[in-house]
């Protein structure tokens, strides 16, 4: 099964981020802005790679994914969410299901094994095609943010 997590782990981008936030309000903001940006790479992808079903209603997987704002993680990095998990148990639209169609999974009904549904990963795609891009925007508002 797909790993629902995708990190990108940069050398020096992290160095990067705690100068522009000794920068202050303006360093704290061109982080967000990079976060975010890189973010958006990762999102469109992601979208290319989603089918949109024809059902009738207002929760669709790939209306419902975005990219978050900024958060900060228990060892206090900060770092953005690409798809529909709000946190805490919550789903943007109430759209739970990504994590099957990126993984696949099995139909169950009244405790029998009705078959199982292929993985359809659109996640893992995206963020393989996308991370070298998403570095070069990152890269390029951070240089710009710096003066550099």
């Amino acid at each position: 099964m797909a790993n629902d997590r995708f990190f990108i782990g940069l050398d020096g981008f992290e160095e990067l981020f705690n100068e522009l936030n000794s920068m202050g309000y303006k360093g704290e903001k061109a982080t967000a802005r990079a976060l975010r940006a890189g973010g958006q790479v990762f999102l469109e992808l992601a979208k290319s790679g989603v089918n949109f079903s024809n059902r009738n209603s207002d929760k669709h997987l790939r209306d419902s994914m975005a990219v978050s704002y900024v958060k900060i993680g228990d060892g206090g990095e900060k770092y953005v969410s690409v798809g529909t998990y709000l946190g805490n148990g919550n789903y943007r639209n109430k759209v739970y299901w990504g994590h099957m169609v990126e993984g696949g999974h099995w139909i169950v009904n009244k405790r029998k094994v009705r078959g199982y549904v292929a993985a359809r990963p659109f996640m893992q795609p995206a963020f393989d095609k996308g991370k070298d891009k998403a570095t070069e925007v990152m890269a390029d508002i951070v240089f710009k943010a710096m003066g550099i």
